[in-house]
């Protein structure tokens, strides 16, 4: 298949960035282009192709300076002409883990040359992106009228990463996890300032924003000064003005925060502590940095949101003696953390000149407080060990490493280190291989690669004279992309800006081609009705709490009943069917007859009321037509309505209520389920009942396929 050509060009290293929800950024100077899989907005399924995607160009250095005010020439120490100067293209981009974006998807991180570390997420339909978060911001002591000194150094970022999330069980160990904690996790993220600081920050959503530029709430949890020591410069003669000038300007470079591992405080099931490792290069060494994170449970009968209160502390995590391998190499990101579940060694890939070395760490050391004397264990991997393409001896290379990443299949249970240079060369190797000292092998992306350069190099006529420059690896679901650019060799390259093209790669697309369709167990009807059993049943499980004021309460629980039984659930359901209508009758008055007599029956049908009957007590429980006025819709399936007059409608697949307006839905991007927009119907009709909320609150995914929703989409 031919790869996905984009007419761009990268403007950093690691330029590619493959979100949890399957959409790809690439980094390309002033903006940001991210593509969009057409099977997620088109809804033709059948004829998917690999280079259907939905492109859009996020420009990404506009700033107001109410944003970020000009700053005014200061001292040398202080101030970066360079950072000052610039057109602030795009110098990192990393994707967030899912939860943190509207309907519970990934924002963008995206880190500009002017040293700005912006938050952006999708708004309306696709195509349109908004800016929610300026993160440094959150580094101010104080809201400074005038930028200057160190307080300027504190504010610019140099560096990033995002966390893994911190996932917590949920309250007292049950199984319910409608507590975001449970299923998203806490999101944090790393950020390096150019004060050598690496500063933790916690990233969450605010619950009822009153504007778009506030929806993200970021809030500083620790902070640890990385300081240089005296051997960081081993070339330069100590004490002199080189070595001082390098000492001053030395700069962390990269950083990674390692997967997390959780316990419960013993005799305390309220409080959680979390441990994981961060790497930072600073002066081309590696440094360790322990942070512990502390959650403590607020009272679950105060219904505080956030659900824990957060903090964390730094502790430097050092590795006596230091191994060899890392003294003696100059070390650079991007790094990557290799580890499985219950894997024994949790190991680091860190990149030299031309190479990697892993630093494999016992997980019982890991998480220890005490140093992990003579346990750390390095390995030296070399890129040019692998074959030729000829199928001679691998040839020296003088290539960084431009891209790195770590593919999982969907189980966890099979992890591979996927490494590319800025010469085109790449490999693989799997986790168990690291630990066993196996050998690298040319992945098949980088297969895929040369066989396009080969054939774009004879459409232009350069025969073999042509050489492939990796940007950046992405992975998703246990697929590898690349983004690469073609090159001619033995000439002067001459290029203008309508040919500036990078092209991505994905590994295997012939064999990949039902990654963004849903499962085919998902088309199965009584795997749909399974799960809408479960929807019924939270809903009927709160008729307790009705009473005469919860008229949108008294709505959910009437139709989940009615879907019970024009459904055919079990006899289980039908029974608390029946009681949910008895309780409606005394607190509505309404007449619940008709619904009763058929809670015994298998899939029965429940005809349409009469329009008197919406002048009589209970009659907002009834549906009615709003475009003949006076028809009564029937309930006879549990994903479409007619009324009397024969306008179709379909039904919520939450609510079960019907949509009678396009604006106020959303939709599953992966199967096409439509949905209310509880966003959108707060907004137009008023606040809703505390049982609807707290329904879509827990059911935040596609019930019936797990995707992720999207707005409505003409």
């Amino acid at each position: 298949m031919s790869p996905i050509q984009l007419s761009t060009f990268p403007s950093s290293v690691d330029a590619l960035s493959w979100s949890p929800d399957g959409d790809l950024a690439v980094a390309g100077g002033d903006h940001v282009r991210i593509l969009t899989s057409t099977v997620n907005s088109g809804g033709t399924l059948i004829k998917q192709r690999w280079n259907q995607w939905h492109p859009t160009n996020v420009q990404t250095n506009r700033f107001t300076n109410a944003e970020w005010p000009t700053i005014l020439t200061q001292g040398r120490e202080d101030f970066s002409i360079a950072a000052e100067q610039s057109t602030s293209l795009t110098t990192a981009i990393a994707w967030s883990p899912s939860g943190l974006a509207r309907y519970r998807r990934s924002v963008l991180a995206v880190l500009t040359s002017n040293l700005l570390l912006s938050i952006w997420e999708p708004a309306g339909v696709n195509g349109q992106w908004v800016r929610v978060c300026l993160v440094n911001h959150c580094l101010f002591a104080t809201t400074p009228v005038r930028l200057e000194g160190t307080e300027l150094r504190k504010v610019n970022i140099r560096s990033f990463k995002w966390c893994p999330p911190i996932r917590v069980s949920p309250h007292g160990g049950s199984s319910d996890d409608s507590d975001p904690e449970s299923r998203w996790g806490i999101h944090l993220i790393l950020v390096a300032n150019d004060l050598n600081e690496v500063v933790l920050l916690q990233i969450r959503r605010r619950s009822n924003p009153e504007t778009v530029s506030q929806t993200i709430i970021t809030e500083k949890l620790a902070t640890h000064t990385v300081v240089v020591g005296d051997g960081e410069f081993p070339t330069a003669g100590r004490g002199t003005l080189l070595y001082a000038a390098l000492q001053a300007q030395a700069r962390i470079t990269a950083l990674s925060c390692g997967p997390w591992i959780v316990s419960s405080v013993p005799g305390n099931n309220s409080v959680h502590t979390a441990d994981t490792l961060v790497a930072v290069i600073l002066a081309n060494q590696l440094r360790l940095l322990k942070v512990t994170v502390t959650l403590t449970e607020y009272d679950s009968d105060k219904k505080v949101t956030p659900r824990f209160e957060t903090k964390a502390l730094f502790q430097e995590f050092e590795i006596n003696p230091s191994p060899v391998k890392l003294v003696q190499h100059r070390l650079q990101g991007p790094l990557e953390w290799i580890y499985e579940d219950e894997s024994p060694k949790i190991i680091l890939a860190v990149c030299t000149n031309s190479d990697f070395i892993t630093v494999e760490i016992p997980r019982s050391s890991y998480s220890a407080s005490e140093p992990a004397s003579n346990k750390v264990e390095t390995w030296e991997w070399d890129i040019s060990s692998l074959p030729a393409e000829d199928g001679g001896p691998g040839k020296p290379h003088y290539e960084r490493v431009s891209g790195m990443t770590v593919s999982r299949d969907e189980h966890n249970t099979s992890t591979a280190l996927n490494v590319g240079t800025h010469g085109g060369l790449g490999a693989v190797i799997s986790l168990k291989d690291i630990i066993s000292k196996g050998s690298l092998v040319i992945p098949q992306w980088c297969k895929d690669m040369n066989n396009f350069r080969d054939c774009h190099a004879q459409k232009q006529g350069w025969e073999n004279l042509t050489v492939a420059r990796i940007w950046g690896l992405g992975s998703w679901r246990s697929v590898t992309a690349v983004l690469f650019t073609t090159h001619p060799t033995d000439m002067i390259e001459y290029r203008i800006g309508t040919g500036n093209y990078s092209y991505i790669e994905i590994a295997g697309a012939w064999n990949t081609e039902m990654l963004f369709r849903p499962d085919p167990k998902h088309s199965d009807p009584e795997y749909a009705r399974r799960q809408r059993e479960k929807v019924i049943t939270f809903v009927l499980s709160h008729v307790d709490n009705l009473n005469s004021e919860d008229i949108e309460d008294q709505k959910m629980v009437y139709h989940a009943a009615c879907c019970a039984i024009a459904d055919g659930q079990p006899e289980a359901v039908l029974s608390q069917a029946r009681k949910c209508f008895e309780r409606l009758a005394v607190v509505t008055g309404a007449d619940m007859s008709e619904e009763m007599s058929k809670c015994g029956l298998k899939s029965a049908k429940i005809f349409a009321k009469r329009i008197e009957k919406q002048s009589q007590p209970g009659g907002h429980l009834f549906e009615w037509c709003g475009i003949c006025g006076d028809g009564g819709i029937a309930w006879s399936a549990a994903t479409v309505a007619q009324c009397v007059n024969g306008h179709a409608f379909a039904r919520c697949g939450l609510s079960f209520q019907i949509i009678q307006s396009a604006d106020v839905s959303k939709f599953c991007l992966a199967c096409r389920k439509e949905y209310v927009d509880e966003d959108l119907v707060s907004l137009n009709n008023g606040p809703q009942g505390r049982l609807f909320l707290k329904e879509f609150h827990k059911f935040d995914t596609c019930i019936y396929c797990g995707g992720k929703f999207g707005p409505f989409v003409a």
